[in-house]
């Protein structure tokens, strides 16, 4: 992407959809940001998000990278 930017004179951003550009600016610190914010534990954002807490602390961790239907039920910006 970084290459095709480059050709078009335009910045890569504008070539991602919100996915992308999600985990392009960091999932981990993203996800974490939210939790933070509400002020609930790993443990209780995974259940309050009905996932596993392994899933949410590889997510925080960017060990994993969370599916794009993941990412559309839980952190999609409508």
């Amino acid at each position: 992407m970084e290459k095709i930017a480059q050709l078009f004179e335009v910045p890569v951003d504008t070539l991602l959809d919100d996915y992308n550009l999600f985990l392009r600016n960091g999932q981990s610190n993203q996800i974490k940001a939210i939790r933070t914010k509400l002020g609930l534990t790993q443990r209780q954002y995974a259940d309050k998000l009905g996932v596993s807490l392994g899933n949410l602390k590889h997510w925080e961790q960017n060990r994993k990278q969370i599916f794009k239907s993941t990412w559309e039920k839980y952190f999609k910006q409508t």
